[in-house]
């Protein structure tokens, strides 16, 4: 299983994303860092979200991340399907993303499922 991340702007009465900017998934076998910093929802926590919106959230994971890293370390899955070093690329990929796109274009929403 893993989470899909999609942040996206569809012009008005369009289903399809007209302007993709950052569209990737990761095992949700790091759940459980993702919890640590949101404790309800983890990531998901950022689906419907807009840039302006996700920004104070995605820069609180990056933070946490940074600062709790030994922590983190040891939520490592044993099955060696993801860990910190990948969740941690991710979010700072999501947190650039999120600034290209609030510079393109206001609209873009964060879509997240895991």
């Amino acid at each position: 299983m893993s989470y899909d991340f999609l942040l996206s702007y569809s012009h008005e009465n369009e289903n399809i994303p007209t302007e993709v900017y950052f569209n990737s998934n990761y095992t949700s076998n790091i759940s459980p860092m993702f919890y640590k910093v949101e404790p309800k929802q983890g990531i998901e926590a950022l689906s419907g979200l807009s840039t302006y919106e996700a920004r104070p959230m995605l820069e609180k994971f990056v933070i946490y991340f940074i600062t709790n890293r030994e922590e983190l370390v040891e939520l490592n899955p044993e099955n060696g399907w993801g860990d910190y070093k990948g969740a941690f690329k991710l979010l700072c990929e999501m947190l650039e993303a999120n600034y290209i796109a609030s510079h393109s274009n206001a609209g873009a929403t964060w879509f997240s499922q895991g």
